[in-house]
């Protein structure tokens, strides 16, 4: 395509060329005949919301991070201020939110599968029932933020600060936590199968309940630590020994 081509090329004509979804399509009615070059040039922060919510909404094709992987729209969302944002139930699938401050924003049943927020900060917000498979939050700071019942099953989040961190009941089987600090956290009944937390600093965390079988807990800092009916078949943390059903008790 040329550069004349491309400077005229609609919004429709675009996504038929790069074979979006058809369930997207809807997506861009209002400026499906505009020219992408013309939608891209006023591209902002608010548009890039917006558009995360309205897919949110329905069809839920996580349309803002097809856009920034294909080139057509710049990742405006990183490093951006969204601190008491409202984007729950927002779709952000493979948005780039790296170096974004989200503190306090309300990001419930928000989907940010394959996302990436590399050093954010959302301390103190709320994801409660978020996706967050196979993210990236590496550095990322969740400081005091909720994420009962979240699923963040093969997410990457080493070196993450979740101190205070509210966790109950999420799901994090196969993430990487390496280095990450977690100190008071509470992950009562959280699934934690074959994750990896070596050297994860969890003093006082709360994991009651909580699935570690498998998990690597290889130089891991668990001083006052409650890890009582936690499924552990394999044991291997001092001062807890599992039960006949795997469940550890102290001693």
């Amino acid at each position: 395509m040329t550069t004349t081509e491309t400077k005229t090329e609609t919004v429709r004509e675009a996504l038929q060329r790069l074979d979006a979804c058809k369930e997207s399509l809807s997506l861009w009615e209002a400026v499906a005949d505009r020219p992408i070059a013309e939608v891209v040039a006023g591209w902002t922060i608010e548009a890039a919301l917006d558009l995360a919510r309205r897919d949110g909404a329905g069809p839920c094709v996580g349309a803002l991070g097809w856009l920034e992987s294909h080139g057509l729209v710049p990742h405006v969302l990183a490093g951006a201020r969204l601190d008491h944002a409202r984007l729950a139930g927002a779709y952000l699938d493979g948005a780039s939110l790296d170096g974004a401050r989200l503190d306090h924003a309300r990001l419930d049943s928000a989907s940010l599968v394959d996302a990436s927020l590399d050093g954010a900060r959302l301390d103190h917000a709320r994801l409660d029932g978020a996706s967050l498979a196979r993210a990236s939050l590496d550095g990322a700071s969740l400081a005091g933020a909720s994420l009962a019942g979240a699923y963040l099953d093969h997410a990457y989040l080493a070196r993450a600060s979740l101190d205070g961190a509210y966790l109950d009941g999420a799901s994090l089987d196969g993430a990487s936590l390496d280095g990450a600090y977690l100190a008071g956290a509470s992950l009562a009944g959280a699934s934690l199968a074959g994750a990896s937390l070596a050297g994860a600093y969890l003093a006082r965390a709360y994991l009651a309940r909580a699935r570690l079988d498998g998990a690597s807990l290889a130089g891991a800092y668990l001083a006052g630590a409650s890890l009582d009916g936690a499924y552990r078949p394999e044991g291997g943390i001092a001062g807890w020994t599992p039960d006949t059903e795997g469940r550890l008790r102290r001693g």
